[in-house]
């Protein structure tokens, strides 16, 4: 029994011994593969003429770090020392780190001067923008911020609110009601129609501040926009400003002629203050926009809860605020400096449903109520085609009226995930080439052409779609080829 116990204790400890072994074998072993083979921080990267970078190689010791050498295969484009880079001239070069035998290589880039996106437009465009925020929880207060400033005052002559200027903003997620003997002492316009006893107050605070920024920068603004779906507090379409059943049709009418016209009244008011005359800094309204999209929301009420929810190229409301909004450009006699836009995204798609629906707006009118049309241009590398999106552009001319690009962008993600930053550049270029061709070849003495086109954003990180990297700068000081793009184009 004692040999027998003996026996199965040593053949217990020979196991654990070579558990043990295995075990300190497969350690090292871990520790061998843990081992990481050197690698530079950055595989490529892009400067401007007068920029530099640092390179640096990790998982290396520092014995190695300091026998590192670095080489530039192109001295003439990009230099480098101690691993700084510094950039020449405009192209390209191949920076090397040797370490031991191993070669690390770094691409860089030296992208051309950034110059001026608005003079090199000039010639063919009156108005060159982009969307930018007074005070934005997201993009921050662009309007406030010197350096975004100096980047706006470079490259733009106009802007457009992203959203400070819409329903919402002016109305506010609930009402605060004044009378009607105060909206009149505020200098609101109270239609004979308007039959109600209390009055929304609106809020021109932002509006305020951004016509000042606009006259001491010497911008022009595009007023986007009065009436819309989707940014119309549902309180403002319902009964009583209740919320609880949507308005009927002449307490809209009379709503909406309030609104239109007090807002722009405000708005002119503020420009002869700041300027000596009316139409002095807004030069364009967007009074409807993206009616032929429209939707209603659950619930909720909007323009559709009122007037109907078929979507028809004969709209009443659509044509009533176009009236409302002439109007009102008539009582300070500002119709020849200021032009009243319909606007809407996807306009490929629904060109001619367009033309029929302004043709109806401006239909028995002594004047063109409806003077532009606004392309919003949220384009896709992958839709649409050039082709397609200059065959609406032409019928949009055609049209005799101003036609305004209005919130351009380029994604590469919308159907198909491969598409690079290569791929927008090649897009860029091409839809900004036919722009252009269609603005040059249009009959001059039947047509006003293309008056401006406004950038939907200043840079990727702070874009409505900043996933989709769509703009042209990835960041206030560094451009993205399509940027070159946009400016070889022209």
């Amino acid at each position: 029994m004692k040999n027998k116990f003996y026996k199965f204790t040593a053949i217990a400890l020979a196991a654990t011994i070579a558990l043990t072994s295995a075990a300190s074998g497969d350690v090292a072993v871990a520790k061998k593969k843990k081992k990481k083979a050197p690698k530079l921080n950055k595989k490529s990267v892009s400067l401007l003429i007068g920029g530099k970078t640092t390179l640096k190689v990790k998982n290396v010791t520092k014995k190695q770090k300091k026998k590192i050498k670095w080489t530039s295969k192109k001295k003439s484009v990009a230099t480098v020392k101690k691993g700084v880079v510094k950039a020449k001239k405009q192209g390209s070069a191949k920076i090397i780190a040797k370490v031991g035998k191993k070669k690390l290589t770094c691409k860089v880039t030296v992208l051309g001067p950034v110059t001026s996106m608005k003079e090199k437009f000039a010639p063919l465009f009156t108005n060159f923008g982009t969307c930018i925020n007074y005070n934005s929880w997201s993009a921050g207060k662009q309007l406030q911020t010197k350096s975004t400033m100096a980047f706006v005052n470079k490259h733009f002559n106009s802007v457009t609110m992203e959203n400070e200027m819409k329903p919402d903003a002016i109305l506010g997620s609930s009402i605060t009601s004044i009378s009607v003997a105060e909206a009149k002492k505020l200098g609101y316009v109270v239609p004979s129609g308007y039959k109600e006893t209390k009055v929304p107050k609106l809020n021109f605070d932002t509006v305020d501040k951004v016509l000042e920024i606009c006259k001491n920068n010497n911008l022009r603004l595009r007023a986007h926009t009065l009436v819309w779906h989707s940014q119309t507090p549902s309180w403002f379409l319902s009964a009583n400003y209740e919320n609880k059943k949507a308005a009927s049709k002449s307490v809209m009418n009379a709503r909406m002629e309030l609104y239109i016209k007090s807002y722009m009244k405000h708005v002119m008011d503020k420009e002869i203050a700041l300027n000596g005359s009316a139409g002095s800094i807004v030069y364009a309204w967007d009074v409807v926009n993206e009616y032929l999209h429209s939707v209603n929301f659950g619930n909720n009420f909007t323009w559709g809860s009122v007037y109907g929810t078929e979507i028809t190229t004969k709209c009443e409301y659509v044509k009533r605020a176009f009236q409302f909004a002439y109007e009102e450009l008539q009582a300070y006699k500002a119709t020849d400096k200021v032009t009243l836009f319909y606007n809407d995204f996807n306009e490929y798609d629904v060109a001619d449903k367009i033309v029929d629906l302004i043709n109806y707006v401006n239909k028995g009118e002594k004047n063109k109520i409806c003077g532009g049309i606004g392309m919003q241009s949220h384009v896709d590398v992958t839709y649409p085609g050039v082709s397609k999106y200059a065959e609406a552009l032409k019928k949009f001319i055609a049209t005799g009226l101003e036609v305004q690009i209005t919130e351009l962008d380029i994604t590469t993600t919308f159907n198909d995930n491969t598409r690079t930053d290569k791929d927008q550049t090649k897009y860029a270029l091409e839809l900004m080439k036919a722009i252009a061709n269609v603005q040059k070849t249009r009959d001059v003495t039947k047509t006003k052409g293309i008056t401006g086109i406004t950038m939907w954003g200043l840079y990727d990180k702070i874009s409505w779609r900043a996933s989709d990297k769509p703009l042209f700068f990835k960041s206030l000081k560094m451009p993205k080829n399509s940027y070159y793009s946009l400016m070889k184009a022209f």
